[in-house]
């Protein structure tokens, strides 16, 4: 057996002036993954790690920010790419982080260095039965910052989560079960049924186009730049000379790592719609028409079953809540209701069907396609002068801003992982799709994110939950108690142990039902 884990960043490192406080090192380094040789006791069912190596990505150019994953039908491991570099920041500035793991330091892409459009993909792990692997970018899936990609049970059809604040609902169909090298991306229109309680709406598709891997990365390849593909100009330029530039479209987008997400003009060249799809993905969906109000649009998990989807929304705020769009041109999503309790975050439920039409008229090649959003789990403000959780903005008997989920089909049961500072533990929950109970299971260390959650209902007679603790005590998650509460601050910088922790709950037997 083996297990494949995401070092996503390292959190800090030590001041080279002791007097100094330590330096933050989010996105300044190539990150990597591991891939630890697993040994299961066949009485007992423990697992022992026997030999832990890295994951070799010299063949893809290195490892951007890696964050969630998933297990594919046909047993490969697969992982995003999160926060993906800004291509037109970096078409001008040297991508250090990625210049170190490459060896060409301070260069441009122009130059030779790295290019920020290899980064910010979807990747895929398979691993054989020696413990060799091979890595695999898929460029045909988009350039987004990506969660992770969630594959339905045909293989085919791939949900896709976008991190970040004023991002897209993705969706994409393979040509070929199995075989994510190539196939259709989609961007999804959020058309609202109702504001209230978090909120309901129905889903449209556009279809942003059609590529194989191999595509787009010869685009790639032969060094195809932001300024290739779009003419921007900034609305007081636009203000000036309104003639000029009057077939610019005004978009409002997370544009990535090393971006600004303002309002800003934008004009496709002629030629480009396929560059703009793959490597632009977010900018062209909008281009297109697609909503995005989305905010930290984080796990994905199905239910197969049902055929349901179920998405989180880490944080609802800003562009989602109704009358804070501010100069956004678009108004899509309308929440109503306390931004105290949105913001504590939520689980949407979809149904999946076939037979759907994407916003020109053609068939979508899925019968897992989501139809619907609708709000399933939520957060609320912890109540004032709570007995419990003196430090928690979000209720502690209540989900606070979940970001790893997992089904599993056997117990019925959704599994939720929380990362914000509301809770001062992050916990991992257990919520059963058809009681509607929700208890939890787990507890982190104060400033710690569960991630790495996976469930297995059957590996051999047992049963496991998998999770990690990622930055237990990390500075910028307990910063928020630094005003309000310091001697809270202070006191468990000193007592957490800062390392990460990979673990699993031991003791259950095989889910057969």
């Amino acid at each position: 057996m083996f297990l494949i884990n995401h070092l996503e960043y390292e959190t800090e490192a030590d001041n080279i002036d002791p007097r100094k406080p330590p330096v933050a090192l989010y996105a300044a380094l190539p990150m990597a993954m591991n891939l630890t040789v697993i040994d299961q006791d066949p009485t007992t069912g423990k697992l022992t790690p026997v030999k832990m190596s890295n994951v070799d990505f010299s063949g893809v150019d290195g490892l951007w920010i890696p964050c969630n994953s998933s297990t594919t039908p046909w047993m490969t491991h697969l992982g995003g790419e999160e926060y993906e570099p800004d291509a037109q920041t970096f078409e001008h500035k040297p991508l250090d982080a990625m210049n170190l793991y490459l060896g060409t330091g301070g260069k441009t892409a122009a130059q030779g260095g790295a290019n920020p459009y290899r980064y910010g993909h979807l990747v895929e792990v398979a691993v054989t039965p020696d413990g060799s692997t091979k890595v695999t970018k898929h460029y045909a899936t988009g350039r987004l910052a990506f969660e992770l990609g969630e594959v339905m049970p045909d293989q085919k059809t791939v949900y896709l989560g976008d991190d970040g604040d004023d991002v897209v609902r993705a969706m994409f169909v393979a040509d070929r079960p199995g075989d994510l090298s190539g196939g259709t991306l989609y961007a999804a229109k959020w058309i609202q049924k109702d504001g209230a309680n978090f909120g309901s709406a129905s889903l449209e598709w556009i279809r942003l186009g059609h590529a194989t891997d191999d595509e787009i990365k010869g685009l790639v390849d032969r060094g195809i730049r932001f300024s290739d593909i779009w003419d921007v100009a900034t609305p007081d330029v636009v203000k000036s000379e309104p003639a000029k530039y009057s077939d610019f479209k005004p978009l409002y987008v997370y544009t990535g790592t090393g971006g600004k997400t303002a309002l800003t003009y934008y004009r496709l060249k002629s030629g480009m719609e396929r560059a703009a799809a793959f490597l632009e993905t977010r900018r062209y969906a909008a281009y297109l028409g697609a909503t995005t109000e989305f905010t930290k649009m984080e796990g994905q998990a199905h239910n197969a079953a049902d055929k349901k989807l179920y998405t989180v929304m880490s944080y609802i705020r800003t562009a989602m809540i109704d009358g804070q769009n501010k100069d956004r041109p678009r108004d899509d999503i309308r929440l109503t209701g306390d931004p105290k309790d949105l913001t504590c975050g939520a689980v949407y439920e979809s149904s999946m069907t076939g037979g759907r039409r994407d916003t020109s008229g053609d068939a979508i090649p899925s019968d897992w396609v989501a139809t619907d959003m609708v709000a399933l789990i939520h957060g609320a403000r912890q109540p004032a002068n709570s007995e419990i959780g003196r430090y928690d903005k979000c209720a502690t008997d209540m989900v606070a801003n979940p970001d790893n989920i997992h089904y599993s089909e056997a117990m019925r049961t959704l599994f939720i992982g929380e990362d914000s500072a509301n809770h001062l533990n992050n916990f991992t929950w257990a919520f059963n799709v058809d009681s509607k109970a929700m208890v939890r299971i787990f507890s982190a260390p104060a400033g710690g994110e569960n991630t790495g959650l996976k469930v297995y209902d059957n590996v051999n007679g047992y049963a496991y939950i998998t999770g990690n603790v990622q930055h237990p005590g990390a500075e910028e998650d307990l910063s928020a108690y630094r005003k309000d509460h310091p001697e809270l601050f202070l006191g468990l910088r000193k007592l957490i142990d800062e390392r990460g922790i990979v673990g699993y709950f031991s003791g259950l037997p095989a889910m057969t039902r």
